[in-house]
């Protein structure tokens, strides 16, 4: 039995609507502009640069991504991870550096991995590189603190970083009727 247009379509725009779904289940803000419907299949997320991103530190999760109910409100825009202090914090993708300074006397560096996509990084106790840096996946971009927040924003709104690392498993039920 051959495959139904339908059936190519939903392959097709899977990772898409896994990422919209994902994101819906989790209340992640994601930016409708970025995910632009006038494109199709892998063109929707070409802006997102290369991926998969790795974890730019090794450690366990103290606070997982909890995105606000409204702007400006309680929860965390990111991953913090428990770190060793001196540990290695690294280039999560491929990207630009376009800053790597202090923000409120904390140590922070961001990295630009497209038009559309970046990522920050920080408190952290050294800074390893400069604002217009090219960096590959895994290069060193500092040293940690005894926490290291992740966080990520797509067109200028956080997302869930976890939606950055490797594969989503997907479920779907095709339902007649």
């Amino acid at each position: 039995m051959g495959m139904s247009s339908n059936m190519i379509r939903l392959c097709g725009v899977l990772f898409v609507s896994a990422v919209l779904a994902t994101a819906a289940a989790r209340s992640v803000p994601v930016s409708t502009a970025a995910l632009d419907p006038a494109t199709s299949g892998a063109a929707r997320l070409s802006g997102w640069g290369p991926l998969p991103h790795e974890p730019p530190v090794g450690g366990t999760i103290a606070d997982p991504f909890r995105p606000p109910d409204v702007p400006y409100g309680p929860g965390n825009r990111g991953i913090e991870w428990n770190t060793v202090v001196g540990g290695r914090a690294r280039a999560s993708q491929t990207g630009t550096v376009s800053f790597a300074g202090t923000v409120a006397g904390q140590r922070w560096v961001t990295i630009r991995h497209s038009t559309r996509l970046r990522t920050s990084v920080g408190p952290l106790a050294t800074i390893a590189i400069a604002a217009g840096d090219q960096v590959d996946q895994g290069d060193l971009i500092g040293t940690t603190g005894p926490l290291t927040h992740f966080s990520a924003r797509l067109e200028g709104d956080y997302i869930d970083p976890n939606l950055l690392f490797g594969e989503m498993q997907v479920v779907v039920r095709l339902v007649d009727g």
